[in-house]
């Protein structure tokens, strides 16, 4: 059987998936490989459009002038134009391309076509740049730096689905695509909100911060405590608190009481979070909520807990799964399908992550 038996990818035609990152993330292979999966789909390479200026081409070097900045509006819409014009011809159009910052938004919101998919793929910069210096084709970005440009794409507004791409095969990227694709579609609000230029910002959290962190449950009451903020790259979010009861919690696999250290992972884009303990005698394990990804909003930081959660022993002997009998019973799976599926979803892979005492997220 053929790959593109193998997968099913649910983009449909009429449909443009934007393919952004940085150079070495991987874009021309992956869009190619992605168009491939589906049975009438065009590959729109962004680049092309800036090689089609034979005479008066102006780069986009660091510290480009107004010319530079015009022709590479120019080549956005251009490329959001042809992407258009594939869909309406009952293509799907895949077009990828270096589009970061407020441009990924202003981009989204001059393609017309609907669906809208965006992927954004972020591996690690120090593997990008190992990719990068393994290709040998101009990209119009040469004197750019791939940590520059990492930069950029830590700062460009959360829009569609995110994935750090480092330990992937491109094979692998877009089945994980195809996988999550809804995922990756921009909601209705968001187009309109960008298709007449109203700016959507991310608020990042300084470090040093002290936020205030509710955890808002479908069946218990909601939990609202301090922490202060660690770091916040834009997605992954780090803060960290004492344990916010007066009380010790006996849960039999794990006590936590006065004095213990919480830090805790939240990500904008995954369905997960990761709550570090440490006592008094160093790590007692892993704490993982099934959430909604975060909201952040000034020095608030919001997670929309599903009920499900996992532990893991510092030991990585004992790995559990937590109140599945309680999602069901609070209907979820019954009134939100959808939902229900990305939080055993969530689950799953934090299980998988357990195993390796989740050194694939944390380091």
């Amino acid at each position: 059987m053929s790959e593109r038996g193998q997968t099913h990818c649910p983009f449909p035609a009429g449909s443009v998936v934007v393919v952004s990152g940085i150079m070495g993330a991987g874009k021309s292979t992956v869009a190619q490989l992605l168009a491939e999966k589906l049975p009438k789909a065009a590959h729109i390479r962004g680049d092309v459009f800036r090689r089609m200026i034979v005479s008066g081409r102006a780069e986009m070097v660091p510290g480009a002038d107004a010319e530079a900045l015009e022709q590479l509006q120019l080549r956005y819409r251009l490329a959001a134009q042809t992407a258009d014009g594939y869909a309406e011809a009952g293509f799907t159009a895949i077009y990828q391309d270096i589009v970061l910052g407020a441009d990924l938004e202003r981009v989204a919101g001059w393609i017309r076509a609907r669906p809208l998919f965006v992927v954004v793929l972020a591996p690690r910069a120090e593997v990008a740049l190992d990719r990068a210096e393994t290709r040998h084709k101009p990209s119009g970005y040469g004197d750019w730096s791939v940590e520059a440009l990492d930069g950029m794409l830590r700062r460009t507004p959360r829009l569609g689905l995110w994935l750090d791409t480092s330990a992937q095969t491109p094979a692998e990227t877009v089945r994980e695509i195809c996988r999550r694709a809804d995922e990756a579609a921009v909601p209705r609000y968001l187009l309109r909100a960008m298709s007449i230029g109203e700016p959507r910002s991310v608020d990042l959290l300084p470090p040093g911060a002290t936020v205030r962190v509710t955890l808002r449950k479908l069946i218990h009451r909601n939990v609202a405590y301090d922490a202060v903020a660690v770091t916040d790259d834009g997605n992954h979010v780090v803060v960290r608190g004492l344990w916010a009861e007066t009380e010790p919690r006996d849960l039999g696999f794990v006590t936590f009481e006065a004095g213990d250290i919480f830090t805790e992972h939240y990500w904008r884009d995954r369905w997960y979070s990761i709550k570090e303990v440490r006592g008094r005698d160093g790590l007692k394990g892993w704490y993982c909520d099934v959430a909604r990804p975060v909201v952040i909003r000034g020095p608030s930081v919001v997670s929309h807990d599903l009920d499900l959660d996992l532990w893991a022993s510092a030991d990585g002997r004992t790995i559990l799964r937590l109140d599945e009998d309680e999602f069901l019973a609070s209907g979820t799976p019954l009134t939100d399908p959808a939902t229900a599926s990305r939080a055993f979803a969530a689950l799953d892979e934090l299980e998988r992550l357990a195993r390796n005492r989740f050194a694939d997220v944390l380091g």
